[in-house]
């Protein structure tokens, strides 16, 4: 038995021919622009986590306050850093607890989707173990 593919499992969800994506990358393009990326469970959780490391400094100053134990002031003055401050918001994330747990909480709260699909945040499930996310 054949194991299906990304892209099989993805076209039989949108009910499109296989033949009809455009592949860029990990990204399968359809013709009216709409675009996708099809991730394994662990993929998925890669992903989403290099999101989350990266993009620390746009959190809300409310939940970071809240994973810490620390004043929401101190996130506030961080912000204005931008991505600057963005290692030392992962300092303070991994003395209160670890980096791990922060990015279970934030999936908890979110959604895994929230952070791999940028444009809508739904997580799609497909078959054979496959996730789809919409990118554009």
């Amino acid at each position: 038995m054949e194991t299906m593919t990304k892209q099989q499992a993805l076209a039989n969800f949108l009910e499109v021919e296989v033949t009809d994506f455009e592949i860029n990358n990990d990204e399968y393009i359809l013709p009216n622009g709409d675009s996708y990326f099809v991730l394994t469970d662990q993929e998925a959780d890669e992903y989403a986590r290099a999101d989350i490391e990266d993009t620390l400094w746009a959190f809300s100053s409310d939940f970071l306050a809240s994973y810490t134990g620390l004043h929401t002031a101190v996130f506030e003055s961080l912000a204005t850093g931008i991505e600057a401050s963005n290692e030392a918001i992962k300092a303070l994330i991994n003395s209160a607890g670890s980096m791990d747990d922060f990015i279970q909480e934030c999936m908890d709260a979110d959604g895994r989707g929230h952070f791999v699909a940028n444009y809508d945040g739904e997580e799609i499930e497909l078959e054979n173990d496959y996730y789809a996310y919409r990118v554009n």
